[in-house]
């Protein structure tokens, strides 16, 4: 190129750069490339990915899902001697978070017992054999009192107050003939007030209500129709109503006092309204099942019956649901709950001659204790609950409890 074209060249490119820097165009530049920033996880929506449904995860039920039971070792036994008083106010109630520490705190023994019976205030237990009643003070185990009454004693029982015990007896057989009496006896003094009944029927069980108001007395015999349940107004020592049952083994009030619970055959359970006597509820059994004992839990939503097969059977009394089924591990003989009602305390025979406590919430059993050389026909805890009073045929006696 000649220097001439040179020149011009160059001016030209220069008038250009000036008239682009004066119009405001941009030339074109490299832009740097930018870094790579973390990428963001998507935020889930519940449209585009569904949160999991929580599920209750089932417990298993006691009936269909067996809890391996303990098995039954003798109870280490560390009994206070005859005349050693037991620990008063160190003795806490009997529930289901120590039910593995119960224990033999005492025993002794009477005639062949038939029933027993703790006084209100927890202080005496009566103990009753077919030859009279004996009073212990519950904690130093002495009689402090005998009382001399009529032979063939079938039942026990304070009333509320802890003013009066009310005694069941029965006379002869089904082959020669019933006979029997309902005795009161007043407390304080230990008086014999007479008898309330005296009739050609056994007075199989007599039970004050828990008010106090009246007097249960369950009477049998050979002819059908005299089989009932006696009620007498304690005021005026009235009958105030019958109820025909058929022949009852076993009669219990719930706690309000509203309902009644009776073995009318041995194979089935009656639940009757008291108010207008109407029967609620007819619970039957099986060929084997015969009914031994029933009871009421402290609040009145089980009733708990106990059976010859060995079973312990829980139902709603409103309903008559069965609601568990307990397998003991001999024929039951009694029954008790212990006063917050998570304990059921089972007297077993011919089998084993023991006491079982079972948590009734989930039908496991607890605890088996040991001792008892015949079959335990007498159960209950005292009011308060520290101590498990349990009676078998031959007069054993023993008491249960947390060692302090």
């Amino acid at each position: 190129m000649r220097l001439s074209e040179k020149y011009y060249l160059h001016t030209w490119i220069s008038l250009l750069v000036l008239l682009a820097a004066g119009c405001g165009l941009a030339l074109p530049t490299r832009q740097p490339t930018p870094s790579p920033s973390p990428s963001r996880t998507p935020t889930a929506t519940p449209t585009s990915t569904p949160l999991p449904t929580a599920t209750n995860t089932p417990l298993p039920s006691p009936t269909s899902t067996p809890t391996p039971l303990p098995t039954a070792t003798p109870t280490a036994l560390v009994l206070a001697e005859q005349g050693t008083p037991l620990p008063a106010g160190e003795l806490v109630p009997i529930s289901f978070a120590n039910a593995a520490m119960v224990s033999g705190l005492a025993r002794f023994k009477v005639d062949t017992l038939t029933d027993l019976d703790w006084s209100p205030d927890g202080e005496s237990l009566a103990v009753a054999s077919y030859r009279g009643i004996s009073i212990f003070d519950a904690l130093s185990r002495s009689q402090t009192a005998a009382l001399d009454t009529l032979p063939g004693i079938t039942s026990i029982d304070f009333n509320p107050r802890g003013s009066l015990l009310a005694v069941g007896h029965r006379f002869g057989s089904e082959q020669e003939g019933f006979a029997g009496s309902a005795n009161i006896w007043r407390v304080s003094s230990w008086e014999p007030l007479g008898p309330v009944l005296t009739a050609e029927q056994a007075v199989n069980q007599v039970a004050f209500s828990p008010s106090g108001g009246s007097l249960a007395s369950a009477l049998i015999s050979a002819v059908y129709e005299d089989n009932q349940v006696v009620f007498w107004d304690t005021l005026g020592w009235e009958i105030s109503r019958t109820l025909k049952t058929g022949t009852v083994q076993n009669i219990a009030f719930s706690p309000d006092g509203l309902l009644m619970a009776a073995s009318p055959d041995r194979y089935a359970v009656e639940v009757y309204r008291l108010l207008d006597g109407e029967l609620l509820q007819k619970l039957h059994t099986s060929f084997t099942g015969a009914v031994n004992a029933l009871v009421f839990s402290p609040n009145g939503t089980l009733l708990a019956t106990g059976h010859y097969d060995g079973e312990i059977r829980l139902w709603n009394p409103q309903t008559g649901e069965l609601l568990h089924i307990l397998a003991a591990d001999g024929v039951v003989e009694s029954l008790a709950f212990n006063q917050d009602g998570t304990i059921l305390a089972a007297g077993t025979g011919i089998k084993d001659n023991t006491v079982e406590l079972w948590d009734v919430e989930v039908a496991q059993r607890l605890r088996i204790l040991e001792g008892h050389p015949h079959p335990v026909v007498s159960l209950e805890f005292s009011p308060g609950g520290a101590m498990l009073a349990s009676g078998s045929f031959d007069g054993s006696v023993w008491l249960w409890g947390i060692r302090p």
